[in-house]
């Protein structure tokens, strides 16, 4: 494939390659790609965590509740898609893997990294009515 100069898209890569050598430039490409997804990683979590909020408020439901049916799922999608991957390419054990190792990573990782910001109560009344239906759900 030829890029051309006149091609608005190309633009920077003109710019960068006159710059640098091409391996330097393919870092420097794969650097700005890496920090782009990061800062939109950030907002878009920001924007489901409070789209997330406002759900649960207007259906008056628990945001609890909203974070496992909602929330949680999404955050699963990659982890499914890399199963499904791995299941089509015949490898049962990189699948089986990838679940219960992320399950284990979201639970542990995420829940004390949480609790390290700001220390995490939760009433027993919580635990006795929502902590069985999340135990089901996983």
């Amino acid at each position: 494939m030829r890029l051309s100069p006149y091609n608005t898209l190309n633009f920077p890569y003109f710019i960068i390659s006159d710059c640098f050598s091409a391996r330097r430039r393919a870092m420097l490409l794969t650097s700005i790609l890496l920090l782009t997804g990061l800062i939109l990683l950030v907002y878009a979590s920001d924007r489901i965590v409070y789209g997330a909020a406002v759900f649960s408020r207007s259906l008056g439901i628990s945001p609890f509740i909203t974070g496992i049916l909602v929330a949680g799922p999404g955050t699963s999608l990659p982890e499914l898609l890399t199963s499904a991957g791995a299941m089509l390419e015949g490898q049962p054990d990189l699948a089986l893997g990838t679940i219960i190792g992320s399950n284990i990573t979201n639970l542990l990782l995420i829940a004390g990294l949480a609790a390290l910001i700001r220390p995490l109560s939760v009433q027993s009344a919580v635990l006795r009515r929502e902590l069985p239906l999340m135990l089901a759900v996983m």
